[in-house]
C-alpha cells in the first residue's frame, strides 16, 4: 500500500482478533489512500509498540473525520483496488 492507491474495505479481514466492525455490510465506497505513518501506543515513557495508519480520504463523505477530512484505517481492513 502506498499513497495514491484505491481501497476499500474487505468483506471478511485476515485475523482471528475478534473486534467490533462499524461498517455496514451492504456499504462499499472506494478512498483514496494520502498518507501511512506510524503511530506510538502505550502511555509509558518509552513506547511499547507502533501500529501502522493509514489516512484514507473516502468517496462517502460521511466516513472521512469532520476535522482534517480524513479516516484512521488499519491496513488489514483495507483491499488494494488499483495502485498507482
Amino acid at each position: 500500500m502506498k499513497p495514491g492507491d484505491l481501497v476499500r474495505y474487505r468483506a471478511s479481514p485476515p485475523t482471528r482478533v475478534p473486534r467490533r466492525r462499524v461498517i455496514p455490510h451492504d456499504e462499499r465506497p472506494v478512498g483514496v489512500i494520502v498518507e501511512i505513518s506510524l503511530k506510538t501506543i502505550g502511555d509509558a515513557p518509552d513506547p511499547q509498540s507502533y501500529i501502522e495508519v493509514i489516512y484514507v480520504r473516502w468517496s462517502e463523505e460521511r466516513w472521512n473525520n469532520s476535522k482534517n477530512g480524513l479516516s484512521e484505517e488499519y491496513a488489514g481492513d483495507l483491499l488494494v483496488i488499483q495502485s498507482l
